[in-house]
């Protein structure tokens, strides 16, 4: 498989992008910060896990733009890297869909379309839909309050 369409493959099926979104994509939102490296889809950036960090890496070192087309200075067509990506099996909607819920079910749904960049109605009827928990989760720290101890 090309590296190209690895590192696509990897922004659809980890964080659920669009086509559309990826393509038009720009080496500025990704950062290497203590040996990691991150990307900014939405705000906080997020994280590359191992071991496709290595592949974003790779694609980097080779390229000036992360997903150039046949004409100068354009990106991919989207239509163009899907047939690409159908004709090696990797499969586009499902996959995002899939990246998605998962996501949803470990993170509440304005955390997951704020990181992502996605609109948080998007991520809630999501989250309705897959009946992930965290839909009423709350935003801040969660220490236990001290209570004092009796006969102290």
């Amino acid at each position: 498989m090309d590296l190209t369409e690895r590192v696509i493959g990897t922004l659809i099926l980890l964080y659920a992008q669009p086509l559309s979104r990826i393509v038009r994509l720009t080496v500025d939102i990704l950062t290497k910060t203590k040996g990691r490296v991150l990307i900014r889809l939405g705000d906080p950036p997020a994280p590359i896990p191992s071991p496709f960090d290595d592949i974003v890496r790779t694609h980097l070192r080779s390229r000036h733009n992360l997903f150039p087309g046949r004409r100068a200075c354009q990106p991919l067509h989207p239509t163009s890297i899907r047939l690409r990506l159908t004709a090696l099996g990797i499969p586009n909607m499902p996959g995002r869909s899939r990246a998605l819920r998962e996501m949803l079910l470990q993170a509440p749904p304005a955390v997951v379309a704020s990181m992502l960049g996605f609109h948080v109605g998007k991520g809630e009827t999501i989250a309705a839909e897959t009946r992930a928990t965290l839909k009423r989760y709350a935003a801040g720290t969660h220490e236990r309050a001290r209570r004092p101890r009796l006969g102290s």
